[in-house]
């Protein structure tokens, strides 16, 4: 049996948006610890910060590849579907073709 892609529930545009926000947050995250780092804060406090950010950084770092697997698989869904909706295309033309024929044949219009 194949997989199949509910209706409605796949958006690559919000999962892409997603992924954005991650990094988006990743970065704000980045820049703060640099700030502080530049106005003399407190080191200890810095690399606790740090750490913090390196750990949410790998924690984001998967989703976001758990995000681009999903929208690979989902692609190939699409284009396997699209590829077995050509096939019964042909399928049908070629059964009407043959339908036709017969009707030809029989003499039937």
């Amino acid at each position: 049996m194949t997989d199949t892609i509910p209706v409605g529930e796949f958006d690559p545009t919000k999962q892409l948006d997603q992924m954005r926000e991650i990094y988006a947050q990743i970065k704000d995250d980045l820049m703060t610890i640099v700030t502080a780092m530049r106005n003399g804060g407190d080191p200890e406090e810095n690399l606790k910060n740090m750490n913090v950010v390196i750990q949410n950084h790998h924690k984001a770092y998967l989703q976001v590849q758990n995000l681009e697997a999903d929208l690979e698989k989902r692609g190939q869904l699409i284009r396997a579907t699209r590829a077995s909706q050509l096939d019964l295309a042909d399928a049908r033309s070629e059964i009407h073709t043959r339908l036709a024929r017969f009707k030809e044949r029989r003499g039937d219009h």
